[in-house]
């Protein structure tokens, strides 16, 4: 069986535009000790992480693994905004860290660990040839369209910079929002996709291939790394992680550091998919109820869009009785939400369809979409 995660309609933007209004460096650490006020009833945490993002110019990156839809009730008054999204992680019980200019929020224990592979990420970098090691802290912006898969990123990044790539069969098929993401080094790119799947990466000595590994697999040294963001329950005596906390504070490498053990306290939590014995990383099972959707999320997106971006990317034949619709009085244009988890194709299309006034017929790869009655 082929997993399949799926987050449609919860872009930031479309394609990147130039001249983004990000704030990096000294500049976004002077924003995020801004006071301002925020006030949210029943907001959906990603409309309200992307209009605190637009609105103070500071770019964030909410996890895959995060239900963007869950509800949000904060009233802050003059607060600053670095302690704002703290607030908001510990009211969604997540975790929250800095990868260079980008607030990251996302499970606890992904949090907490980002900053350790980042610098072990880092560490290897300063063992390449000057050459090989340039590709990796050159900063260039990041930017994908809608349903973006996060494999093909991680091929696009790596064919870019000259490299090879192993191990992508370890990045299930998923389908991401648009985001648009300041510059930042392939380091820290690589890192940002890579830590959503519990992965790292290894780069061999002369730093022309990579390789996608289990962050559980990475044998932890003993050598120290200085973080950037320090959790609240790291020991100094030990130098090792006590159980995450759930809010990490956004601490700046200028503002100070911490030299811990890169040998933290966590068991990773790397998501098994099983596989159709055909299915490549860059195919579709060849049967379509071979597919499990892992997880699907669409808020508030118009049906005929995503019913075509369905069928582009499951490689579906689809038949829509448009004439059958309109005599029936129903608009493709309505806007639908749904939400699956651990589901079928055909569970997809019920949760969709369902209070639209329309069902589907599915024979393997052809779906009909008609009225209801």
């Amino acid at each position: 069986m082929a997993a399949v995660t799926m987050l449609l309609g919860l872009g930031l933007a479309s394609q990147a535009v130039a001249g983004s209004p990000w704030l990096t460096g000294a500049a976004l650490q002077q924003q995020l000790a801004k006071q301002i006020n925020v006030t949210w009833s029943e907001n959906r945490l990603r409309r309200a992480l992307e209009g605190l993002s637009r609105t103070q110019e500071v770019a964030v990156v909410l996890d895959r693994r995060v239900d963007p839809g869950q509800r949000i009730d904060l009233s802050l008054t003059d607060t600053p905004i670095e302690t704002v999204f703290q607030t908001i992680a510990q009211h969604c019980r997540l975790g929250v860290a800095r990868l260079g200019p980008v607030v990251y929020l996302g499970p606890p224990e992904a949090a907490l660990r980002l900053d350790v592979l980042l610098a072990r990420c880092e560490e290897m970098v300063r063992h390449l040839p000057p050459a090989a090691a340039r590709k990796f802290r050159q900063a260039n912006r990041m930017a994908w369209p809608e349903l973006a898969e996060p494999r093909k990123l991680l091929a696009e990044l790596a064919r870019e910079n000259g490299l090879e790539i192993e191990g992508l069969e370890r990045v299930p098929y998923d389908l991401w929002p648009a985001a648009d993401l300041p510059p930042m080094p392939l380091v820290e790119r690589l890192t940002l996709i890579a830590v959503q799947f519990d992965l790292t990466f290894e780069v061999d000595a002369d730093g022309r291939r990579l390789t996608l590994q289990p962050i559980a697999d990475i044998a932890c040294d003993q050598r120290r790394f200085t973080l950037r963001s320090i959790p609240q329950d790291f020991s100094d005596a030990s130098g090792t992680a006590a159980r995450p906390a759930p809010l990490i504070p956004l601490v700046s490498r200028a503002a100070g550091s911490r030299t811990v053990s890169s040998r933290p306290a966590w068991e990773a939590s790397l998501r098994r998919v099983s596989k159709s014995a055909s299915t490549t990383p860059h195919e579709t099972p060849a049967e379509v109820g071979q597919v499990r959707i892992d997880r699907l999320v669409v808020q508030e997106k118009l049906l005929g869009p995503v019913l075509r971006q369905l069928a582009e990317r499951l490689n579906l034949e689809m038949h829509i009785d448009r004439q059958a619709i309109a005599d029936a009085g129903i608009s493709l244009d309505q806007r639908v939400s749904a939400k699956v988890e651990n589901g079928t194709v055909d569970d997809v299309f019920r949760a969709l369809l369902k209070s639209t006034g329309l069902t589907f017929r599915r024979s393997d790869r052809v779906v009909e979409i008609r009225p209801a009655k």
